[in-house]
Formats: structure tokens, sequence, C-alpha cells
């Protein structure tokens, strides 16, 4: 599998969505790939968060954030994690997944 984007959903009043934001645009730097942000308090990005958390990540009607995913060419998508990671975990993750 190829990574082709990260997907973080977000808001922007979550302090560990500061830390996740960071996190995943070192990733996405490292990867080349594309970085999206979808927060769930923006009414247009609201609808496609729900999405991706209640189909590959850990959903509940109130979902915790940040969730960050991972899209690979061939259409699958991953959950890399919920809540703030560090760099080095989320390496971890990546290479556990075989897509680092």
């Amino acid at each position: 599998m190829k990574p082709k984007a990260l997907v973080l959903v977000h808001s922007k009043w979550c302090p560990y969505c500061r830390i996740a934001i960071k996190t995943a645009e070192t990733l996405s730097r490292e990867l080349k790939i594309v970085f999206k942000l979808l927060d769930i308090d923006v009414p247009n990005e609201e609808e496609e968060a729900d999405l991706y958390v209640r189909k590959y990540g850990q959903w509940s009607e109130d979902y915790v954030i940040p969730q960050l995913f991972i899209e690979c060419e061939d259409g699958t998508v991953q959950h890399l994690f919920t809540g703030a990671s560090n760099i080095e975990a989320a390496r971890a993750k990546l290479k556990a997944l075989k897509l680092a």
C-alpha cells in the first residue's frame, strides 16, 4: 500500500489537536503526501469528519478528537491514532502498518 494523504479530524479549541497537527504536518512532509484537516465545528467539514470516524475510527456520538487517518492509493484507509501522539509513536505505527 502506498500512502496518498493524511486526514486529521480536529477542532480549533482542542489543545491536543494542536499537537496532532504538528505531528501530521511533519509526517506528510516526510512521506511527501497531502495533509487534509477536517474541523468538526465547520459545517461543510463536520459531515466528512463524522464519516471518517464512523467508518474507520473510534466512533461514539461524542467521539474523541483528534483522530488521524491515512488514505492509500488503493482506496484503503487506516486509523493511525486518537488523541495527541508524538512523532516517534506515529512513525512506529506507520512502520507497523508497512506504510513507511
